[in-house]
């Protein structure tokens, strides 16, 4: 009868000190909890995220591998190990069954819609990357790591204003070194797109003049349709945006981020 009671203890400690991020502590707690419950597909699944945060992350996807053969398509064990596997850009094929597997039974979640749309981010389909990260905010709207991503995937897509909305304003702000490296290479990408577009324009105005003088037709900055610029065709501009090379860097990780803990698999566990 104490035996369920004694694991449960464990459990709670485990639990306990992740909350207060004592990460350590919480693999120790959870290992004890193991020795008398090695069949309880939560306590596995927290002492996978107590790995995963100390960066065990081989171990950790033993212990996610344990929560899924104890409790097939689980969707939060699927979901974390999913993420897990694209934040490493590795095994996506097996990350995107997983995820399609946890959409499958919680199709409005938005962490999961996340993590999918992260997958496809690293599989280079950026339009559906877009997609679901759009899907994503239509339930979630305050999670930074969301933004940051969005951000990521408005860089591959060449809309850098849009990049740095999110990865600012709605993003919550800058933090770390990291993100404020981030934001500076595409502010100065941003800068350099409107220089050359710039430099195209007047390009394309002197050679209105020229041609205006040639045949006699007065000179003046070129007009089009409501007063607005619009450059030639074959300009390398599109929808007002400068094409530029959407490999100006190479993929940058979004912070660090859970989705759920144990029992407790619908709220977020910060970092």
């Amino acid at each position: 009868k104490r035996f369920p009671e004694a694991a449960s203890a464990w459990r709670l400690k485990g639990f306990v000190s992740n909350l207060k991020k004592e990460y350590k502590d919480a693999v120790e707690m959870l290992e004890q909890a193991l020795k008398i419950d090695k069949n309880n597909p939560q306590i596995w699944y927290e002492y996978g995220s107590s790995l995963e945060r100390i960066k065990e992350f081989d171990k950790a996807v033993n212990a996610f591998r344990k929560v899924l053969s104890l409790k097939p398509k689980d969707p939060a064990a699927s979901n974390y190990l999913g993420y897990m596997w694209a934040e490493k850009g590795i095994m996506l094929d097996s990350a995107k069954i997983l995820l399609q597997d946890a959409l499958e039974q919680e199709p409005d979640n938005g962490a999961f819609l996340d993590s999918y749309a992260w997958i496809f981010y690293q599989m280079d389909e950026i339009d559906s990357a877009h997609f679901y990260m759009n899907r994503a905010l239509e339930f979630i709207q305050d999670d930074p790591v969301i933004f940051s991503h969005l951000g990521d995937i408005f860089v591959k897509l060449n809309d850098f204003e849009a990049a740095l909305d999110a990865f600012g304003e709605r993003g919550g702000g800058v933090g770390g070194a990291r993100d404020r490296q981030r934001v500076g290479a595409v502010d100065d990408q941003l800068h350099r797109g409107r220089r050359a577009a710039g430099d195209v324009l007047r390009v394309v105005d002197g050679h209105d003049q020229r041609h205006a003088r040639r045949h006699g037709r007065p000179t003046g900055p070129s007009r089009w349709r409501g007063g607005s610029r619009r450059p030639a065709t074959g300009t390398g501009i599109r929808h007002g945006r400068l094409l530029l090379d959407p490999h100006l860097r190479e993929p940058v990780r979004a912070t660090e981020r859970q989705h759920g803990l144990g029992s407790f698999a619908g709220e977020r566990v910060e970092s």
